[in-house]
């Protein structure tokens, strides 16, 4: 018969019990009585898109005029605290991977691109995390290629 270790049976329950309490409700949005967002306190997905959208071409840019060395897969991830009135509070920019002077050419340029933005006054800051992925090919004539699906087939010239 098997025996199991009351400590490590106490332990593997702790854990469980731990990894369902944290899974259950993010933090990060508040629901109000009818089950749907507090957009009195948080930031809605509309308003946030509105926003970013505008500064996205840049901080597309500011990625890649500065990684243009990175092999392989590349990540761009800018975190802005929103304060209540809708100001700026902190912006935050993570570029994994990345060498530390690029990365500073990067977070600079990320930083001039999104100093303008204004957000809604809400009832509560609010954090929102913008995050960019890349991947870099060596591969000759790498990108898109002009393809044809057709079931009978695809006329060559």
């Amino acid at each position: 018969m098997l025996r199991i270790s009351p400590v490590l049976l106490l332990l593997t329950l702790a854990l469980a019990v731990a990894g369902v309490a944290h899974a259950d409700t993010p933090k990060a949005l508040t629901v109000s009585a009818g089950g749907k967002p507090d957009t009195a306190h948080h930031l809605s997905k509309v308003e946030i898109d509105a926003r970013v959208s505008s500064v996205s071409p840049e901080l597309r840019r500011c990625y890649l005029a500065s990684a243009t060395d990175v092999k392989g897969a590349g990540h761009l991830e800018v975190k802005l605290t929103v304060q209540r009135s809708g100001a700026l509070r902190a912006v935050e920019v993570a570029t994994p991977g990345v060498p530390v002077q690029l990365a500073r050419a990067i977070d600079g340029c990320v930083r001039a691109a999104v100093a303008g933005l204004q957000f809604p006054a809400k009832k509560a800051t609010n954090t929102i995390v913008v995050p960019f992925f890349f991947q870099h090919t060596a591969a000759p004539n790498g990108g898109p290629q002009e393809s044809c699906w057709d079931p009978r087939g695809c006329r060559t010239r």
